[in-house]
């Protein structure tokens, strides 16, 4: 299931990498997509831990917790900043004629 969750990723990140110059590419993934990718790292690490010991531990149940609560940081982000992030940067560079994100919000 983790890697079916990374190739899926991959393959969305792929897919705005080849539709979006570098500095859109940025603008829209790193501000949400640096927690988000942490969040992932630490929940693999975490259910890999839990496998191999075929146990859970009051540890692993708070680092589960610590996953989900940075997931939902990355999702407010992403929300609710990346739009207001664009519609301030898209002015100042040249985005080729894309609309502006301000619908979302």
């Amino acid at each position: 299931m983790l890697y079916v969750f990374a190739a899926i990723n991959g393959i969305c990140l792929g897919l705005l990498m080849s539709k979006f110059s570098t500095m859109k590419y940025l603008l829209l993934v790193l501000p949400h997509g640096i927690i988000e990718m942490g969040s992932f790292f630490l929940m693999c690490d975490t259910i890999l831990n839990i496998i191999k010991k075929a146990n859970i531990g009051k540890k692993d149940v708070s680092k589960i917790m610590i996953a989900y609560i940075l997931l939902i940081v990355a999702v407010i982000i992403e929300t609710f900043f990346t739009p207001v992030i664009w519609d301030i940067f898209s002015s100042y560079i040249y985005f080729s004629g894309l609309p502006h994100m301000s619908f979302i919000v």
